[in-house]
């Protein structure tokens, strides 16, 4: 079964798949890759200060040179053209910037607007884009693993794969190509003979949970970690079935010592409900929550 990969959503994060509605039909075509380069020359540093919204800057560098990696010269390309020091609405590295109207001003240089993971930096700036995010060749993602492919629909950053074990992220499997990528899992919401949300097929068949989203469903990839044990929230050397949470559980940042739990999922409009004393917390994300 192949799946149509079309215009990628704007996040990374599970909330802003789900909300984007990037879920895609099954028996499609896959929409044949214009370009797979790798990284590409450093030269956008000048481009990321001129073409910037938030005014001027006098940085004129010329980037570093091209790396056959994948999202090669990312980070110098972003940062020798210097920080557009005289506005505020995104266009350079780090730069503060907003979403305003629906626009990301860090687009039109190869950047995005997030909220900042760095100390140094508060609120939301410009970021080097990541999984699923709309990218520039030349700027290239926030990770060696990922590459700029060129859709007809535009460039985004992908991990290219040969199976699904290449996937990090549990809601997407190895589809399309040549080139293959790792894409959304769609599956059709529903609930099984228990009152839980229905299995779906991730890495092998039936080891999934279909979250509802909107306009369908996504597939979790399960495993056997009971709720309350330690798991692993992505795929990766050295993860397997016994650190990934069982069907209807998901897992939860932040927990004991800094690893992350797992939670029983819970539905907002039918479906499981949580046992006392713990209740629903909305995913944000669709009809679900976690019981905490």
């Amino acid at each position: 079964m192949s799946k149509k990969i079309v215009a990628a959503p704007s996040g990374s994060a599970l909330t802003a798949l789900f909300f984007a509605g990037a879920l895609t039909a099954c028996g499609s075509s896959v929409v044949q890759l214009s370009s797979a380069t790798n990284g590409g020359a450093g030269t956008t540093g000048a481009t990321s200060a001129t073409t910037s919204s938030a005014g001027a800057s006098s940085g004129a560098g010329t980037g570093g040179a091209s790396s056959s990696g994948p999202g090669g010269g990312a980070s110098t390309g972003a940062t020798t053209g210097g920080v557009g020091t005289t506005g505020g609405t995104g266009g350079a590295l780090n730069q503060p910037c907003s979403t305003e109207n629906g626009m990301d001003t860090c687009v039109a240089v190869g950047l995005v607007c997030g909220y900042s993971t760095d100390p140094a930096h508060m609120g939301t700036v410009c970021e080097l884009p990541g999984e699923f995010q709309p990218c520039q060749v030349a700027v290239g993602c926030n990770d060696p693993s990922l590459q700029c492919l060129s859709f007809s629909t535009g460039s985004y950053c992908f991990i290219a794969c040969e199976s699904t074990s290449a996937c990090t992220t549990l809601y997407t499997t190895c589809q399309g190509g040549p080139p293959s990528v790792c894409y959304l899992d769609s599956c059709s919401p529903g609930l099984d003979e228990d009152g839980g949300f229905a299995s779906c097929d991730a890495a092998g068949q039936g080891d999934g949970t279909c979250l509802p989203g909107v306009g369908g469903g996504l597939c979790l990839q399960g495993g056997t970690a009971a709720p309350g044990e330690v798991c692993a929230a992505q795929r990766g050397p050295g993860v397997q079935s016994a650190d990934l949470c069982a069907p209807n559980a998901a897992c939860i940042p932040g927990g004991i010592n800094g690893a992350g739990h797992c939670a029983p999922l819970c539905g907002l409009d039918g479906g499981p409900s949580c046992p006392p004393p713990t209740f629903c917390q909305p995913s944000q994300a669709g009809d679900w929550g976690y019981c905490l």
